[in-house]
């Protein structure tokens, strides 16, 4: 029995062959080396939809300014796009300030949306006689307006906005809407 026992004593204090640690330090490579993968892949995806949220809030910000703004106006106090059909990068138009008679008098000062600052990529809201310019929103690539001929009381707008994630994944979105104007 005590050569048994021995014997037993002998082969757990062995320790490991070469192969049985090879093998070991091969799988626990293979498990570390997937959790890198599975957290990369989830860090890149997260990033991904933060900026499109981002970028989508942006968007939404200008479409909501534009609309607030141009249900306001009348296609005649529209100062620079014409129903040509024709697409423009700018929009300058005056707002009502009274009715009188049942006529519309317009404000003297108008009021401009054009794409501006570093890069040209802040949508700006200028008023003519205000102090500063507003800041609609960033990350804008491209901002246009048109009037059809056939509809001159209907607006479109097309707003374009791009923006880069911090390892280089290049997001754009467009936003297309129309409203009706004031007569």
């Amino acid at each position: 029995m005590r050569m048994k026992e021995a014997k037993i004593k002998k082969e757990l204090s062995r320790g490991f062959t070469l192969l049985e640690v090879m093998v070991t330090v091969l799988i626990l490579s293979f498990l570390v080396g997937a959790l890198y993968v599975s957290m990369n892949a989830g860090q890149r995806t997260w990033e991904v939809n933060r900026a499109q949220i981002g970028l989508q809030r942006e968007l939404r910000k200008s479409m909501e300014q534009i609309k607030k703004d141009l249900l306001e106006t009348g296609s005649a106090a529209i100062v620079d796009v014409p129903a040509d059909d024709v697409w423009y990068t700018s929009i300058t138009f005056h707002i009502p300030n009274t009715i009188l008679n049942g006529s519309i008098l317009w404000e003297a000062n108008t009021f401009q949306y054009i794409l501006g600052g570093t890069g040209l990529t802040e949508l700006h809201r200028i008023n003519s006689m205000g102090p500063a310019t507003d800041i609609v929103a960033h990350d804008i690539q491209s901002v246009q307006f048109r009037r059809q001929l056939a509809t001159p009381n209907i607006m479109e707008v097309a707003l374009v906005g791009e923006d880069i994630t911090l390892k280089g994944n290049s997001l754009t979105y467009q936003l297309n809407f129309e409203l009706e104007l004031r007569n």
